[in-house]
């Protein structure tokens, strides 16, 4: 995820402005969290801190992460109790974490269940992951624009099911929500995933994309993302139970 990483990090500085979905996302995964917030948690791919505001307060430790180092930086201005470092969601050491969450994120995994298995090895016995990101069918306005080339592989829940149990994890619950979010014309689409670090201009050939604009317009446009989330934890039969 390293040139995701850097995207982003061009974006940080007024990724917040252009963020409404992420927000969104943010707000409906921590609908998730657990009532009583306590153990030693590590949020992967924090960003600016979005979702990191919606967990608080969090007892015993909160480890907020980012691969860039200007979202750490952006986060860290939020003035959170919590403690800011930069890491890769592919490569989160060892733990052990009673919590893992993540929002936004994961779907620019390449290979999922490797991520996904980093993560179930550094959680604690009795840990959890949290986890909301996008699914298929996510942005299909943008189709006729990028075709299959777009910067996100969107895959389904059920290959996302399939991802977490061959790395080791059982779902204990998961949800899929279709949102519309709308937009001044579909220059403001543009504009928006620019903004968050996701535009796909630079996938596509430029008479193409000013052809796409123009057929478009002014007019307003709705974009439709797909939002999933999941809760799981590390199958029994990797769990060590020995005294």
């Amino acid at each position: 995820m390293n040139a995701v990483a850097e995207n982003f990090g061009r974006a940080a500085d007024d990724y917040d402005v252009h963020a409404p979905v992420q927000r969104a996302m943010a707000e409906w995964l921590a609908g998730w969290l657990p009532e009583q917030r306590h153990g030693v948690a590590l949020e992967v791919g924090a960003g600016t801190g979005l979702f990191t505001a919606c967990a608080q307060p969090w007892a015993g430790g909160y480890v907020a992460t980012d691969a860039s180092a200007a979202m750490v930086a952006r986060g860290r201005a939020r003035g959170l109790d919590v403690d800011w470092r930069e890491l890769a969601a592919e490569n989160i050491g060892s733990g052990p974490w009673d919590w893992i969450l993540s929002s936004s994120v994961l779907q620019w995994a390449e290979e999922p269940a490797a991520v996904l298995r980093g993560w179930r090895l550094g959680l604690s016995a009795q840990g959890r992951v949290l986890a909301g990101f996008y699914v298929a069918d996510t942005l299909p306005e943008l189709h006729e624009l990028v075709g299959d080339r777009g910067p996100v592989a969107w895959r389904t829940s059920w290959a996302w099911r399939d991802a977490f149990r061959e790395a080791g994890l059982r779902v204990l619950r998961d949800d899929v929500a279709r949102r519309t979010f709308a937009y001044g014309s579909a220059r403001g689409l543009l504009r928006s995933l620019h903004g968050v670090g996701a535009a796909p201009r630079r996938l596509v050939p430029p008479a193409r994309l000013l052809g796409w604009l123009r057929a478009r317009g002014d007019e307003p446009m709705t974009a439709t993302w797909t939002f999933y989330r999941c809760e799981a934890e590390p199958a029994e039969w990797l769990v060590d139970k020995s005294p």
